[in-house]
């Protein structure tokens, strides 16, 4: 790699000439702020150059007076008040136009110069500098305008204007993202750090950063044109804080894979590119176009006249992975263009507690005052390189610039997080992203003060157990030094970790893995249950077909289960609770097995085969745990096993470590309900067995259950509650009623259905719900699940449930974690709840459009489900219509908000097809059935085959309807909209008349002949056979074009006389040039019997809708099917 110094232009490789221009611009600057240049061969006695700090405003000629001295700097304002303030590098002077006037004659300021104040421009150049040195960001500027001094000043000199008094780039880049984001959470500034269109990861071939763009989240309508370009600055000059020599450029990927004309916006594009040339000059190193679409050529030529020649030499078109890779290394192209990066961009919140070091002030001014020095000795070495007369003094001086340059660079390293609020790019990581740039790591993020930027450096280093080229044991090294007690794993770094101590392949030892179980698996939330299934799939004993871990590090992995039993999942062990049974038989994990089994215990898990298989344990190796596991087996089954055992220690079922567990808690704030509840189990059960009394004999004896009132809880089958069904008894606490597995508690409730006790279980149900929210997850879906089954066996949603659901604001957050709970209560409402049912389907239309699109889907099917079931029914079908017309009212605003999105496209149609599926056709109205343009025309333009057909299928249902409907003047309306509909699709698809205005047509499809003719004459032709009314047929419109061209492929293959291809959209004219062409053997069939076949074949191929569509409307195919 050759270093971007060594080139030519750049400070160490200057030529004579280079080097002279460089000094006359630096000339130029530094008399500008007031500072006495002499070029003669001799430097004039009178002015005394040992100090920066002689006046600034001395004369150049001996003859006028000295002015008063002052000193270069001012001091910094100690006060914290705001970030103008705070972070202003203290380079401030009292230079004013009248003062540098009166030291030096008007001639002697450049041009560029003159209408500029000096205080404003020396400032903003020294804070211009970020990372750079002087003479590299001078040499920029001469570098683009090709040495020639007068341009390069008049750029320069409106690059520092523009960045003083215009652009405010400095502030933006101070303030980083958590004062826009405390101000405004959904502005559109902070959406583009959401999405992260842009993101920092690794380097080209050539050592330059690379800066990953991603046009196809870019949407116009999403921000404002000065969000973006707020946007587009902060990328900017936070690439400018990796740029160090002698790295000083970066390279760009323009990743325009899923790139559409939606994505599509020429302003921010043309600020972007005027913004480089102008301000950022020799900034890029190279521009990659990856994966450019077929629509980007035309915008390409476009965009290629904005730039300059020498910037539109950097930039390259590569289609494919390989192109990519002979500029960039595998390992730093993005998994999304078939990379090897695994890394993916996240949005992180803003936390105050990343920007500590910036109330430090102490420290801030103590490296600001440092910077006031290196400012004033570099200035110093620069007027005495200039007024050098010879090459020893004018390299010793160049050299001693070249130290001081890279000396404020290293200042501003370690200035920058004193100054600067963090954003989204430093608590993702960036400073790691880089792999050169590790000197900067130390100095420059200080990594583990930024809890935000420390997660993400925890998890860039545990996902290295992952690299393959890596050694486990190196990447254990350099996890000794994370804060991961401080900070704790994310749930993907647990499931990392969890995988590498149960891969028998791993070159870690097992002390190394028993170290990692006790020194690292410190995590927040709960444990996810791939850890869980995991561990248990690493137990038993190594075959020869497959090796396992070490029994010391299973039985290890099982005790750490146990320690954090209460962060797991309960349907999680639930779902393995048969699996670990098994496990029992193994005699060296047979204690912790045994522990997790009696935490796991449910009525339904005690069985008579597994209390069989407990006694033969005990009976072939007597074991303390088995004891006390079958004595907790005893409170759900205590007919089937002994009343008394022998004794055991009360502490055999005891919590393996407190003090990690107390350290988890803390990790978590001090939330610590679920381990109370969990230790609170196991002292009662130890109380329990401190009251046993020892008995020789492991036996089991027969039990009857008494004839007397008996507690629900005692029945264990079907015959026994039928039997015993007068004398039960109704526990008393409903969660216990809500939580019976076996189901004759609801039963019971149902059978009752008693109004006191109805009333009870709302008014408990109804408490719970009221701090549903802040309940953890955990138990509020087991509490959506009792609900849920209730609401199953009585056929009615609880009252406190209705007013839950109806009340509660977050709606797109509850929609998000509990859908499916959401819709099995709204699909059970009815008739009888229709006051209930109309206000939850107003609130959802409204807040709908906020949703996930996988949200939004299972409304939708959940409604067609309600609605077909009620439209069978025939009850209240005019308030149920009114529910239909407010959804469909709906639905091309879901459309539109969800860019028009093929997935919930498909759920539309699914919702639609209720209609055909409603065995009891009387109900449904022509009003109903019959659905608005607005709807109708976004499905057919969404270029889905499916969508299209289906479109085309509810219509043909739609005809039915009104052919048998009784006449009347809106059932005329609504026929004549209806066959309008048709008309244009038939237009569209077959008659090439697209967008033709019928003589009756009511529909926004139709356009008048002058908008399309002129419209026509400008639009770019696939070839000669084609025209504008004939684009949207089935061989060139995007839906079916592929599938058209597929299906003519098959019947040319099925020709044996054929030998030529027809290529590209099939129209009359390419038909008959084909059959009478002389040279090429092709079909004998004309035109349109090919296009009869072709339709034939598209109904085969389940696009049955538009088939019947088009044969059962179009006169000229009415016999041909």
């Amino acid at each position: 790699m050759t270093a971007a110094s060594e080139a030519p232009g750049h400070f160490d490789t200057l030529s004579k000439d280079e080097e002279a221009k460089l000094k006359e611009i630096w000339m130029h600057m530094l008399r500008f702020w007031g500072t006495p240049v002499t070029v003669s061969e001799q430097r004039p006695a009178a002015q005394s150059r040992s100090s920066t700090k002689a006046s600034l405003n001395g004369s150049l000629s001996e003859d006028k007076p000295k002015k008063k001295k002052f000193g270069f700097l001012r001091k910094g304002k100690k006060s914290h008040s705001s970030h103008s303030e705070e972070q202003e590098l203290a380079l401030t002077t009292t230079r004013t136009r009248e003062s540098i006037e009166s030291g030096y004659t008007h001639k002697m300021i450049h041009e560029s110069l003159k209408d500029l104040q000096p205080d404003d421009i020396y400032k903003n150049f020294w804070e211009f500098l970020r990372t750079d040195t002087p003479d590299n960001l001078m040499l920029r500027f001469l570098r683009a305008r090709k040495w020639d001094t007068d341009k390069t000043m008049a750029m320069f000199s409106s690059t520092l204007h523009w960045r003083a008094k215009e652009s405010n780039v400095d502030q933006l880049l101070w303030e980083g993202d958590l004062k826009p984001f405390q101000e405004d959470a959904n502005s559109g500034f902070i959406l583009q750090l959401k999405l992260s269109k842009a993101y920092f990861r690794g380097v080209d071939r050539e050592g330059r950063p690379i800066v990953v763009i991603r046009p196809r989240l870019h949407h116009a309508n999403e921000q404002t044109e000065k969000d973006l370009e707020r946007y587009t600055l902060l990328v900017i000059e936070i690439c400018r804080l990796v740029l160090q020599e002698p790295v000083d450029s970066a390279s760009i990927i323009f990743d325009m894979s899923g790139f559409s004309l939606a994505n599509m916006e020429y302003a921010p594009v043309k600020f972007m590119v005027g913004v480089f040339e102008a301000h950022y000059p020799e900034s890029l190193g190279r521009l990659f176009i990856h994966k450019a679409p077929w629509v980007f050529p035309p915008i390409w030529n476009i965009i290629k006249n904005w730039l300059d020649p020498v910037v539109a030499s950097k930039i390259h078109f590569t289609k494919n992975l390989k192109d990519l890779e002979k500029h960039i290394e595998n390992k730093w192209i993005p998994k999304d263009i078939d990379g090897g990066d695994q890394f993916q961009p996240t949005w992180i919140e803003p936390n105050p507690e990343d920007d500590k070091l910036m109330l430090d002030t102490e420290t801030r001014d103590k490296i600001k005052k440092e910077r006031e020095e290196l400012v004033q000795q570099f200035i110093d070495a620069t007027v005495r390189w200039i007024e050098s007369t010879n090459d020893e003094e004018n390299n010793k001086w160049r050299e001693e610039k070249r130290k001081l340059g890279k000396a404020l660079a290293a200042n501003y390293i370690r200035l920058d997080p004193y100054i600067r609020s963090k954003n989204n790019f430093d608590r993702m990581g960036l400073w790691r992203m880089l792999p050169w740039q590790s000197t900067k790591i130390n100095t420059h993020t200080e990594v583990f003060k930024c809890p935000s930027t420390a997660r993400m450096e925890i998890s860039r280093v545990i996902r290295q157990f992952q690299d393959p080229s890596l050694k486990a044991t190196d990447v254990l090294s350099e996890v000794d030094h994370l804060p991961i007690r401080e900070q704790g794993l994310s749930s993907n770094d647990l499931v990392i970790l969890i995988g590498v101590l149960t891969d028998a392949s791993s070159a870690l030892t097992s002390g190394q893995r028993s170290r990692i179980i006790r020194s690292f698996l410190y995590f927040k939330g709960q444990v996810p249950k791939e850890c869980v299934y995991m561990i248990c799939s690493s137990l038993g004993n190594s075959i020869t077909s497959k090796k396992k871990i070490s029994h010391g590090v299973q039985s290890a992995l099982l005790t750490w289960l146990i320690a954090v039993y209460a962060f797991i999942e309960p349907e999680v062990i639930d779902r393995i609770y048969g699996l670990l049974f098994n496990y029992l038989e193994y005699s060296y994990i047979r204690p912790q097995v045994a522990h997790l089994l009696f935490l796991a215990t449910k009525r339904h898990h005690v069985t008579e085969v597994r209390i069989n298989r407990l006694l033969k344990l005990h009976q072939k190796s007597s074991s303390e745990h088995i004891i006390a596991l079958a004595l907790s087996y005893r409170e759900y089954k205590y007919q089937d096993i002994l009343d008394t055992f022998p004794r055991v220690k009360s502490s055999v079922f005891r919590h393996p470590d407190e003090m990690y567990l107390n350290e988890l808690i803390k990790l978590r704030g001090g939330d610590s309900s679920a381990v109370k509840q969990e230790l609170m189990y196991m002292d009662q059960f130890s109380t329990q067995l401190k009251r046993r009394k020892q008995q020789s004999a492991f036996n089991r004896i027969n039990y009857r259950p008494s004839t007397s009132t008996m507690c629900l809880q005692n029945v264990t089958n079907t015959a026994e509650f039928v039997q015993c069904l007068d004398t039960l008894e109704l526990s008393k606490d409903w969660g216990l009623v809500l939580g019976d597995s076996s189901n004759f508690s609801l039963i019971l409730l149902a059978l009752r259905h008693d109004p006191h006790e109805l009333q009870g279980l709302n008014n408990w149900i109804a408490v719970l719900l009221r701090d549903f929210l802040f309940t953890p997850r955990s138990q509020q879906r087991t509490l959506l699940e009792n609900l849920q089954r209730y609401v199953l066996f009585t056929g009615e949603v609880p009252s406190a449930v209705l007013e839950f659901l109806l009340n509660n604001e977050d709606v797109s957050s509850l929609i998000k974690e509990h859908g499916s709970f959401i819709w099995s209560f709204f699909e059970t409402l009815g008739s009888s709840n229709m006051n209930d049912l109309e206000s939850l389907v107003d609130k959802y239309n409204k807040s709908c459009f906020n949703w996930e699109i996988s949200c939004i889907c299972e409304y939708l099917e959940s409604l067609a489900r309600l609605l077909r079931r009620a439209f069978e029914i025939g009850d209240q079908v005019s308030r149920f219509s009114a529910i239909l017309h407010s959804v469909i009212r709906s639905i091309p605003k879901i459309l539109q908000v969800t860019q028009y999105s093929g997935v919930v496209g498909l759920s539309v149609i699914g919702f639609i097809r209720f209609f055909q599926t409603v065995k009891n056709k009387d109900t449904l109205r022509v009003e109903d059935i019959v659905l608005p343009q607005s709807i109708i025309y976004t499905l057919l333009f969404m270029d889905n085959p499916v969508i299209f057909s289906e479109v085309c299928s509810h219509l043909n249902f739609c005809k039915s309807i009104l052919k048998d409907a009784e006449p009347s003047v809106e059932v005329t309306a609504l026929t004549n909209l209806h066959n309008s509909y048709v008309v244009d699709i038939c237009n569209l698809t077959w008659r090439n008349k697209a967008f033709e205005l019928g003589k009756n047509s009511q529909t926004a499809c139709g356009l008048s002949l002058a908008f399309t003719s002129s419209f026509a004459n400008n639009f770019p032709l696939f070839d000669s056979h084609s025209n504008f009314r004939s684009l949207f047929n089935l061989h060139h419109a995007p839906a079916f074009a592929s599938i058209t061209a597929r299906i003519l492929r098959q019947i040319e293959d099925n020709e044996p006389e054929c030998e030529t291809r027809h290529e590209g959209p099939l129209t009359a004219t390419s038909v008959v040039e084909l059959l009478e062409s002389e040279d090429s053997k092709w079909l004998t069939t004309d035109y349109e019997s090919l296009r009869v076949d072709i339709l034939k074949e598209l109904g085969k191929l389940g696009y049955v809708g538009l088939a019947d569509l088009l044969f059962s409307h179009l006169k000229s195919l009415v016999d041909k099917r």
